[in-house]
């Protein structure tokens, strides 16, 4: 039997993004910071990543992404095993942005860290798992943080 350790990934999907530059719009500056030197471009588009200007992943659909060079960032998709392309980039110290397991988290590198940060995304569990997300441990108990807001704070309020 094999175990794994670190990311574990079911048959999901995940979207990467990566930075190559951005602005630096303090003091009225307009400076260009760029990011990524052009060899960690070519390795990135080499790997399958393709320039994008959205630099959200969620917002991500490669399919949909014209190839062009432009773009301030570049951006990857798949479904299953995002950890290889997790290991891909922090071998190469590439900082990046994903969303993983159908956007259920978030995950953050930085460039030289020595962690990653991963955030998960409440309300799409919620979205994927309907309210059984917060009490079913069968799904994996995500101990996803709620309000229960009673119904008259919307219902009645022209009445008053």
């Amino acid at each position: 039997m094999k175990i794994r350790n670190g990311f574990v990934s079911n048959s999901s999907s995940s979207s990467f993004v990566v930075k190559i530059k951005d602005y630096d719009l303090s003091e009225n500056n307009f400076k260009k910071i760029t990011f990524l030197t052009q060899e960690e471009i070519d390795l990135l588009e080499n790997y399958g990543f393709v320039r994008t200007k959205q630099g959200y992943p969620s917002k991500i659909d490669v399919s949909r992404i014209k190839k062009n060079k432009k773009g301030d960032f570049l951006a990857f998709e798949l479904v299953c095993n995002q950890d290889e392309v997790v290991e891909f980039l922090i071998k190469n110290n590439i900082p990046f942005i994903a969303t993983i397991h159908y956007g259920q988290s978030t995950i953050f590198y930085e460039k030289d860290a020595k962690e990653i940060i991963e955030a998960q995304n409440y309300g799409m569990v919620l979205e994927m798992y309907g309210l059984k997300a917060l009490e079913d441990e069968e799904i994996g108990s995500f101990n996803v943080p709620h309000s229960k807001i009673p119904i008259t704070g919307y219902v009645g309020k022209e009445n008053e």
